[in-house]
């Protein structure tokens, strides 16, 4: 008898332990650390001008969109509440304002289909695809340009993606398509590039250099400064290109994709 006593109070025990650790764990998500912080931020600039403050308390909650044509589901403003927030003056991730959230309000494009990543993370680790496993890791700072074309055509890129643009002037110049084909143009003796944008990271041979926080971004950019840095028997010429010129052949490349975008988002307008 006291045998199964023992048993049963070291089971419960246990379960009083894991729900100890249950509830410790989730009162410390990564994402609530980053609500707190921001509604904090919010609360001292509404007293600095003589204001009271938010009167509601603060609810921890996780922020979803579901993206219409498309079987995107973004959680990133759950961490990126200041989003929109244009007149708070934030100047550091997550909580600065995207520089035109009326351009592309979440609620109709969501932050994935531009930026990459995985929406349905709510860790930064995973939300920004630095994991082994996770295959369209973000597209950071400048690459990001690379998703404009994806609705917009060249006259309207000239503003927001320059680097695209100068990339795909830079693909003429050189004369890419005298080895590489492309929708059909060019030659064959060098890989096919219409689908570039397409290929998934574990695609490409990182060789020495490889490591999870290496992305298709970081492997393009290494090979246009220097084609023989991952294959030294490539028989790509090196162009001598700047870092520069080097970033906005990337961004090109990676541009190309034979995915269709969604009518829902090509034409998503806000009145």
């Amino acid at each position: 008898m006291r045998i199964k006593n023992w048993d049963f109070a070291l089971l419960g025990l246990g379960s009083l332990v894991l729900f100890g650790l249950t509830v410790g764990r989730d009162t410390n998500r990564e994402w609530k650390k980053y609500q707190k912080r921001y509604y904090q931020m919010e609360y001292s600039q509404a007293m600095a001008r003589g204001g009271k403050g938010p009167m509601e308390p603060l609810r921890y909650k996780i922020n979803q969109i579901m993206i219409p044509g498309t079987d995107i589901v973004d959680r990133c403003t759950t961490c990126h509440l200041g989003f929109d927030n244009t007149e708070a003056g934030f100047e550091d991730n997550p909580y600065k304002a995207h520089p035109n959230p009326y351009q592309h309000p979440p609620e109709d494009f969501g932050c994935p289909i531009c930026h990459g990543g995985q929406g349905l993370a709510t860790t930064v680790a995973d939300a920004h695809g630095e994991r082994e496993n996770w295959q369209y890791p973000i597209l950071k700072s400048d690459y990001v340009q690379a998703s404009c074309s994806k609705c917009h055509q060249d006259q309207e890129l000239i503003k927001d993606a320059p680097l695209l643009l100068k990339g795909k002037e830079l693909f003429a110049q050189y004369e890419c398509l005298g080895c590489h084909s492309l929708r059909g143009e060019g030659e064959k003796d060098a890989p096919d590039l219409t689908n570039e944008g397409d290929k998934k990271r574990h695609e490409f041979d990182f060789g020495k250099y490889d490591s999870p926080k290496l992305t298709q971004a970081d492997w393009q950019f290494m090979h246009l400064k220097d084609p023989q840095v991952f294959n030294p028997d490539s028989e790509m010429p090196n162009l001598g290109l700047s870092d520069e010129e080097a970033k906005a052949l990337t961004i090109y490349v990676l541009s190309l994709t034979e995915k269709e975008t969604p009518e829902t988002l090509i034409y998503a307008k806000k009145p």
